[in-house]
């Protein structure tokens, strides 16, 4: 999954007449769980500009390489040094007129990957009246829940369209008269499938 956020830094520009402080606006950022893509805007900005970043706020600055011009003046650099679940900070660093300057900090949020599992009943034990059952996707798409007691008979079926990739919790409408004891809940989800045993009490 990727997300794409706007936000906004400064960078101070140098000229013979004093300070200049120019805003230089994050275009982009997008985040997937495998890269990181930063686009800003740096009209008449003096370069190289290092990208740098940290993952908290006591570590210390990484140079991870050039920031590189594109059309219309604008700074690109991606990340591909990056970990699922993690969060970041970046910002460019220069020199304008032989002083080192430093741009505002961007913070990004790495997705985590999300993978296909069926973490069962939640919790479980638990009620015929209120089954609640977690499972994640990693991609959108239609999850068929069903539950069927130790004879393989089904006692219940569902149908749950999962509209974010990652961790659903989803509830159960079963008979709430359902006997207490030992069940299966089946996951079908495309060609795959996951099992999970469930005890429900009263």
């Amino acid at each position: 999954g990727s997300a794409t956020f706007t936000a906004t830094g400064y960078i101070q520009r140098i000229v013979s007449d004093g300070i200049v402080s120019t805003l230089a606006s994050v275009v982009s950022q997008e985040a997937s769980s495998e890269r990181v893509k930063l686009v800003w805007t740096g009209p008449s900005l003096e370069g190289p500009f290092a990208v740098q970043r940290r993952a908290s706020d006591d570590a210390e600055w990484l140079t991870l390489g050039e920031a590189s011009w594109a059309p219309d003046d604008r700074l690109v650099y991606e990340d591909t040094s990056i970990e699922s679940g993690a969060s970041y900070a970046y910002r460019l660093s220069y020199a304008a007129a032989g002083t080192p300057t430093t741009s505002g900090e961007v913070l990004v949020q790495i997705p985590s990957i999300a993978a296909f599992a069926l973490m069962g009943a939640v919790p479980n034990p638990a009620l015929a009246s209120n089954l609640r059952v977690r499972f994640s996707v990693p991609e959108l798409g239609a999850v068929r829940l069903t539950l069927l007691d130790l004879n393989g008979r089904r006692v219940h079926e569902q149908t749950e369209h999962a509209r974010t990739i990652g961790v659903h919790d989803v509830r159960l409408a079963a008979n709430a008269a359902m006997r207490p004891g030992l069940y299966w809940l089946v996951m079908e989800y495309g060609a795959r499938r996951a099992t999970a045993r469930v005890t429900i009490v009263r």
